[in-house]
């Protein structure tokens, strides 16, 4: 159940573009609604994003925000007319969020109203807002109701002595919403325009598909940074990442075989593809077996205090490509993290392929074209829930 969105219907046979702001590169899709029919991709393009990650943010976002144009450019060329609406998603490194737990408690049982709802809602708000400066709300949603101890899709007009609110908040920086509505307005030219963040476009897409309830943890190894999402009991538990992305274990391979960034990135899809000779595999295997074991060290920090209070989940899903690299999974699979389990078995590792949003859409260009899962899961998220 999610609460007080700002979603507006975009109605059958709209366009809908849909941007992925991620930590080294800025994603585009156009998702086309049709009536009683599967809903068609229309174009999709990734643009990496080159910045000197000592440089002052206000410079790197200039890149990113060159980045976004070029990315609306493309996406208006394949479709010039104004989209239906527009939907922007960020990724770990551009928003701070929090699920929040709200009890309330009377003697004698009290009638759950949406204006009692949306005040605690707001409390909480207020409260995580004045924790940052010069922010905005990407998201006010509740997740999970309980009244009386037992789950209800919806609790309204019903009567309760003990009401559990599970709420996830995030906020991102205003200028840089300022920013994109800009761009949007002038390139795309609609004001139509919704934001959200990953971990909440990935809880609502992948709660159709897998068991939110027993829970698992999702990390998505891409650009700059790895995302950690931790998914139990039907919410958005917690929302982690650490500095050591796909283009760690790039630039591992460009220092370690002399080639520079993009030569290095060739080499490492080569690698991925099983596309190299015998000897420079071996080679390139082992530098990425190195870098993997600081990668799992990093993982392995984190998941110490995530496990704190209490044992993570059995499974582990990998999304993005760098997930497919057995150098990693091997070391997730093995029993090094049998500790961090509730069953205290090493984590049943899983790769979300591209592959399960083939059935959802049509496609243009072919599937072949189209295997950016950030894409398709935020399009998946588009064509269910932006109303």
């Amino acid at each position: 159940m999610f609460l007080f969105g700002n979603a507006k219907k975009t109605g059958e046979g709209s366009v809908t573009a849909i941007f992925d702001i991620a930590s080294s590169s800025v994603g585009g899709i156009l998702l086309k609604k049709k009536k009683n029919q599967l809903p068609e991709i229309l174009s999709s393009v990734r643009q990496d994003v080159i910045f000197d990650r000592g440089a002052h943010f206000s410079a790197i976002w200039r890149v990113f925000l060159e980045a976004f144009a070029s990315v609306s450019k493309h996406l208006k060329r394949d479709f010039n007319q104004v989209p239906g609406s527009v939907l922007c998603v960020f990724s770990c490194s551009w928003f701070t969020s929090q699920t929040k737990l709200v009890k309330i408690q009377r003697e004698k049982s009290i009638e759950v109203k949406k204006d009692l709802i949306k005040t605690f809602i707001e409390e909480q708000s207020d409260l995580f807002k004045k924790q940052w400066h010069n922010s905005v709300f990407f998201e006010r949603r509740m997740m999970k109701t309980l009244l009386n101890g037992y789950e209800v899709e919806n609790p309204f007009d019903k009567f309760s002595r003990n009401i559990e609110l599970y709420i996830y908040l995030s906020l991102g920086i205003s200028h840089i919403e300022e920013n994109l509505k800009e761009e949007i307005c002038k390139c795309l030219k609609t004001d139509k325009i919704v934001f959200h963040t990953f971990p909440f476009i990935a809880f609502s897409v992948l709660r159709k598909i897998l068991d939110t309830k027993e829970g698992f943890i999702l990390a998505d190894i891409a650009g700059e940074l790895t995302d950690i999402l931790l998914i139990r009991d039907g919410i958005v538990e917690e929302v982690n990442c650490f500095n050591k992305g796909e283009n760690f274990f790039i630039r591992r391979l460009a220092s370690a075989l002399n080639l520079d960034f993009t030569e290095a990135k060739a080499v490492f899809r080569q690698y991925q593809r099983a596309e190299l000779i015998s000897e420079k595999s071996l080679k390139v295997g082992n530098v990425l077996r190195l870098a993997s074991g600081e990668w799992v060290k990093s993982l392995g920090e984190l998941f110490k205090n995530m496990s704190s209070d209490r044992l993570l989940p059995q499974k582990f899903y990998f999304c993005g490509e760098a997930g497919s690299l057995k150098e990693i999974t091997s070391c997730v699979s093995a029993d090094d993290f049998s500790g961090f389990t509730i069953l205290s078995k090493p984590f049943t590792v899983s790769l979300l392929e591209p592959s399960i949003f083939k059935d959802s859409f049509e496609f243009t260009k072919g599937f072949s074209d189209n295997k950016d899962i950030s894409l398709l899961m935020s399009s998946f998220f588009a064509d269910k829930f932006v109303k």
